[in-house]
């Protein structure tokens, strides 16, 4: 097995979308686990980088719309301790700003889901790790919405739908962050479009 560096960590998460998240399955109804995930990645609309908070916040700070999707992996040796509860903390603050902080702790992502297996979708790097996602709220949500739709959720654990109950009241109770949002000159941003 490798390790851990940002050259790594792309090749493993570039096998990990085609290997996985762009297969369909019968755990998501037939449906891909996430089937955006692939188009994003081709389109080099995800970027990713090595970090811990500091880094979060800097990519919240300057978040460009350039970008579906900015995933922070974060090195195993050092490790982040309450990844989960800043995440936790600062979601709150985002939500005007329609991005939405998502933590994927991979010890407690474990699936049900036989595919989602790392030996069988092509694990790089030996030692598992966490990453933060950052997207925008009101796409992540509109999305979940349009596979909800589909049956995805029927099989996905109760906590992964309180997290996608609590995402979508956020948005709704600080208003549709589309409406917020700004092109950077001080315009309406325009209305997006699937990814």
């Amino acid at each position: 097995m490798a390790e851990f560096n940002i050259n790594n960590v792309e090749r493993e998460i570039q096998n990990w979308i085609f290997g996985y998240l762009d297969q369909p399955s019968e755990y998501y109804g037939g449906s891909k686990p996430c089937p955006f995930a692939a188009k994003a990645w081709v389109n080099a609309k995800v970027t990713v980088t090595i970090g811990g908070p500091d880094m979060v916040d800097k990519i919240a700070q300057s978040w460009s719309d350039d970008y579906d999707l900015r995933i922070v992996a974060v090195d195993p040796s050092t490790s982040w301790p309450g990844m989960e509860q800043y995440c936790d903390v600062v979601n709150p603050r985002l939500v005007d700003r329609d991005l939405v902080l998502i933590p994927f702790v991979p010890s407690k992502m474990e699936s049900e889901d036989p595919a989602s297996d790392p030996e069988r979708w092509g694990r790089v790097i030996e030692k598992p790790y966490a990453m933060v996602f950052v997207q925008r709220l009101s796409k992540l949500n509109d999305f979940s919405r349009l596979l909800e739709g589909q049956g995805y959720y029927k099989n996905v654990p109760s906590e992964t739908l309180g997290d996608l109950k609590q995402r979508r009241e956020s948005e709704k109770k600080h208003g549709n962050g589309k409406e917020k949002r700004k092109d950077g000159k001080g315009n309406q941003a325009p209305e997006e479009k699937g990814v």
